[in-house]
């Protein structure tokens, strides 16, 4: 149980901090590290232990996360624009045309109707 309290502090202090600061670069490289001291304070906390020790062992992977959250940030925001581009684009090809044979490859949709490209419907 004590795993989940700690993982829930550092999404809740990750998220509150991207909430107020936004999410430009120096933000995303911080709010991690950020989310794990807070999360080993109350951890240090809740065990009764000093939290100078549990921040000193969290450092090395703190530092890693710092490196890669903006890559990772990059990355994702390139999957996320090409998935949106592909589903956009998806419907315009596997519809079937109304006047065409059953051939979908011949008829390209909008959403406003069937345009021109349909050589059964031109």
């Amino acid at each position: 149980m004590l795993n989940v309290i700690i993982a829930l502090v550092f999404r809740l202090t990750v998220g509150g901090v991207l909430t107020i600061f936004g999410t430009a670069g120096p933000v995303i490289v911080v709010a991690g590290p950020i989310g794990s001291f807070t999360a080993r304070l109350l951890l240090g906390g809740v065990i009764g232990k000093a939290a100078v020790p549990l921040i000193i062992a969290a450092l090395p992977g703190a530092g890693y996360t710092a490196l890669a959250a903006w890559p990772l940030t990059i990355m994702l925001n390139r999957v996320k624009k090409t998935a949106e581009k592909r589903s956009r684009t998806a419907g315009y090809l596997r519809r079937s045309c109304a006047y065409c044979p059953g051939n979908v490859e011949t008829s390209i949709f909008s959403y406003q109707g069937v345009r021109r490209f349909c050589k059964y419907n031109s």
